[in-house]
């Protein structure tokens, strides 16, 4: 005779929370950690293309640019990093430590860098190094 095996779980819950109550342990910690994860970086992303196209004498064409010259050097130089650190650390120790170089670089880029913009744009040595050009051509 063949044996007729029970559902854990019923119809509806089978479809929509299969998890077990001993496994919402790991499970809440890890939905909380990707929602804030993915909030951040969506605010961050929005928070940057404003600023960007807001930018006096900057406009919609500067985020291609950045992003070719900016983000994808920074985020191979991350890679690389992330990688050598990762045979020093632990999962762990990595973990925080990434996670504490993020929150340090926002707080100096929100007391230090964005409220000092003007004094650190390079508006002089770029109008120096395009009246140089220009007069080469």
């Amino acid at each position: 005779m063949s044996e007729v095996k029970k559902a854990e779980f019923g119809r509806w819950r089978s479809f929509f929370w299969p998890v077990h109550n001993f496994e919402l342990k790991k499970l809440l910690p890890m939905f909380f950690l990707f929602f804030f994860i993915n909030f951040n970086y969506t605010i961050l992303r929005d928070t940057k293309d404003a600023l960007i196209v807001t930018a006096p004498g900057s406009g919609a064409e500067a985020i291609p640019f950045l992003k070719v010259w900016g983000v994808l050097p920074f985020a191979i130089l991350f890679m690389i990093v992330y990688s050598k650190l990762s045979n020093v650390f632990n999962k762990q120790k990595l973990f925080y430590s990434t996670i504490l170089f993020f929150i340090a670089y926002f707080a100096v880029f929100t007391l230090v860098f964005y409220p000092n913009r003007d004094v650190l744009h390079p508006t002089d040595a770029a109008d120096k190094l395009q009246a140089f050009f220009t007069c080469r051509l």
